[in-house]
């Protein structure tokens, strides 16, 4: 039997229940952040900031930084082009 509320649906229960969970989640984030690490911390990092921060560094910076420039330089190239080719005409 239905509760007759147009409101009710099989939807808004999925999204009361998500809800529910990420209220939970941030509360317990919220209980971390001020009792202390929750988080189990993996071997070699001080904190968590350091095990994310990893993700982003690389042992072949040099050549990273190398290929992005030479994907980049010819758009740099035509961009520099039709600046000066736009500050030429005024």
């Amino acid at each position: 039997m239905g509760t007759g509320s147009p409101w009710v649906t099989p939807a808004s229960s999925q999204y009361n229940k998500l809800l529910a969970s990420m209220k939970t989640t941030y509360s317990m984030a919220q209980v971390c952040l001020n009792e202390g690490p929750c988080l189990r911390m993996e071997p070699g990092y001080k904190d968590m900031g350091a095990l994310w921060l990893s993700q982003y560094e690389s042992d072949m910076l040099e050549g990273d930084l190398e290929q992005l420039f030479q994907e980049l330089q010819p758009l740099y190239l035509n961009l520099q082009a039709y600046k000066r080719g736009a500050l030429h005409c005024h």
